[in-house]
């Protein structure tokens, strides 16, 4: 089973992902982050289509702070981790980091809520959710 509570994967730095001087650019960066956010979603059995299309519900980036350390090249493989650091009734806080092998290229705080696509307002977390989030903080 996937540790929800620190959730690693890897991503290539793209041509798409660079400004001219082949230098990852902060806002894709950002969307590589969302990406890692998404398949943790699918991990915890929330893809994104079903959350979305069928439950009608959100789950938006509502604060983030990024500190950029080093500079990630066109080329290079990153590592993302989302560590679960704080749990409430309709958020989840992360404390992410991007790192090229043992360099720490990107770390920060990303606070993300569970909302109703129809009211656009604060849900409870699914039971489901919170009940595996819930027995890896007691492991």
């Amino acid at each position: 089973m996937t540790d929800l509570r620190t959730f690693r994967t890897e991503a290539p730095i793209r041509f798409q992902h660079c400004d001219p001087a082949g230098i990852a650019f902060f806002a894709r960066l950002d969307e590589l982050l969302n990406a890692a956010f998404e398949d943790w979603c699918a991990a915890a059995g929330l893809p994104f289509a079903d959350l979305m299309g069928r439950d009608r519900l959100g789950f938006p980036l509502v604060h983030a702070t990024l500190d950029y350390l080093a500079p990630l090249k066109l080329g290079d493989l990153v590592s993302i981790t989302l560590r679960v650091a704080d749990v409430g009734r309709s958020s989840v806080t992360f404390d992410v980091t991007m790192a090229r092998g043992e360099t720490p290229c990107v770390r920060g705080r990303h606070v993300r809520v569970m909302t109703s696509l129809e009211t656009h307002r604060a849900v409870a977390l699914p039971a489901a959710l919170r009940a595996t989030l819930d027995a890896g903080a007691a492991a």
